[in-house]
């Protein structure tokens, strides 16, 4: 049975027990990695005790979301914690653009001014970045083009094989995760048929922000399995291959 690796989770929402408890029955069925994914320098703190307690399973993404950014607030000490400490973490992120609630103009540029700034950061110390793009395509790719090419991958990536391929220009890998599991996700069905499936990973995002329930044992099988079943790819190549996409951003 191949391992798998779990490309987004926020593992710190939970107490230990609880994370104990996921990991044993994760494992269960060849799950053998998880990146956390990075919200804000509190949430960088819980992932390092996590790492703490639980070694090698976790792999550590520190990031600012754009969920996390307020006006009129300063981040140069998160940047700069961010440049000053990238031997704590492995990946960048999750930094980006989130236009999904229509955040006013001032809060749409701060977003882009500190996604701007992770993924300067994020050159200049070789770290690969986990994107989160919601409502906000052309304006994420605009900004990423400006330092192409890029590695890492987007986060919940949801959109049609057009969109796909312009990550995949610019560097990145597309991280499929619970859309697949919705029967009116038409645009992510067409990119899972008309994609090699060697540019994608795998991940739950779960728990999520606002129920913060234990992930399910079965939620990222589930997944593999309904991708497979739209790209004709089997479970265990998916596997094989989304661990390995994984792994060499890591080289």
């Amino acid at each position: 049975m191949s391992s798998m690796i779990d490309a987004h989770c926020h593992y710190s929402f939970l107490s230990y027990k609880q994370v104990e408890n996921a990991l044993l029955q994760q494992k269960k069925i060849g799950i053998e990695g998880w990146i956390l994914a990075g919200y804000d320098f509190e949430d960088w703190a819980k992932q390092l005790e996590l790492k703490k307690n639980f070694h090698d399973e976790f792999m550590l993404s520190f990031g600012l979301h754009p969920w996390s950014l307020k006006e009129k607030e300063d981040y140069k000490t998160q940047l700069s914690y961010l440049e000053m400490h990238s031997h704590k973490y492995d990946f960048l992120g999750e930094m980006g653009l989130d236009f999904k609630n229509r955040p006013s103009p001032e809060l749409k540029a701060l977003q882009r001014s500190i996604f701007e700034a992770q993924l300067n950061i994020a050159k200049k110390i070789n770290k690969p970045i986990v994107v989160h793009s919601v409502s906000a395509v052309q304006e994420t790719l605009d900004i990423l083009s400006t330092l192409s090419p890029v590695r890492g991958f987007v986060h919940g990536f949801s959109g049609p094989p057009e969109v796909a391929i312009k990550y995949i220009d610019l560097g990145l890998k597309l991280s499929i995760g619970r859309s697949v599991l919705n029967s009116n996700s038409r645009k992510l069905f067409k990119t899972l048929k008309n994609i090699d499936y060697r540019h994608f990973v795998f991940e739950t995002d779960l728990p999520s922000y606002q129920d913060r329930i234990i992930p399910d044992a079965s939620t990222l099988l589930g997944i593999l399995e309904k991708v497979g079943l739209i790209s004709g790819v089997s479970v265990d190549d998916l596997k094989a291959s989304g661990s390995e996409n994984i792994l060499a951003m890591l080289r």
